[in-house]
C-alpha cells in the first residue's frame, strides 16, 4: 500500500478511517471501534444479530465485531481497559509521551489491520511525538518507501 493511501478523503491518518462500517459490512474487517453515529448505520444489522458489540471502557464509543468474533471483541475491551487503568496510574499526560508499541500492535492485529498498516501507524505516531507536522511525516514515510 502506498503512503498516500493511508490518508483518506477526510485527510485523516489511517487507511480504515471512515471506512470501518463498510469494511465490517463487506466482511473485510473482523472488528472496529465505532462512534455512536457510526453505530447507527449498523442498527439494522445489529438487530438481526449479525454483529456483536460492547461499549468501550470509557463508555463513549463501541467495539463491534462480526457475529463469530465475541472473543475478539472481549479481548479488545480488556486491552483497552488495561491500557486505561495504566494511564490513570501514571496520568494521561505522561501516557501520551510513552510510546507503547506492544499495545498498539496487539490492538491493531485484533482490529484486523495488516502488519504494514500497524507499522505505518507506529512510525507515524513516533514522528508526531517528535513534533513533526503531518505533511512532513507523509513526505518522510513516502520517501522511506521509495514513493514519489
Amino acid at each position: 500500500m502506498k503512503i498516500s493511501e493511508f490518508i483518506n478523503e477526510a485527510g485523516t491518518n489511517g487507511p480504515h478511517s471512515y471506512k470501518e462500517v463498510e469494511m465490517l459490512l463487506n466482511g473485510t474487517k473482523p472488528a472496529a471501534i465505532l462512534t455512536p453515529k457510526e453505530m447507527n448505520k449498523l442498527r439494522p444489522y445489529l438487530l438481526k444479530g449479525e454483529f456483536f458489540f460492547r461499549k468501550k471502557p470509557d463508555g463513549i464509543d463501541y467495539i463491534v465485531g462480526q457475529k463469530g468474533e465475541v472473543l475478539r471483541v472481549n479481548r479488545i475491551y480488556q486491552l483497552l481497559k488495561n491500557n486505561s487503568d495504566r494511564a490513570e496510574e501514571i496520568s494521561y499526560h505522561a501516557m501520551s509521551k510513552l510510546p507503547n508499541t506492544a499495545y498498539h500492535s496487539e490492538l491493531g492485529r485484533l482490529l484486523g489491520y495488516s502488519e504494514e498498516d500497524i507499522n505505518y501507524h507506529l512510525n507515524y505516531g513516533e514522528l508526531r511525538r517528535q513534533g513533526i507536522p503531518h505533511e512532513k511525516i507523509i513526505k518522510i514515510l513516502s520517501e522511506s518507501k521509495g514513493e514519489k
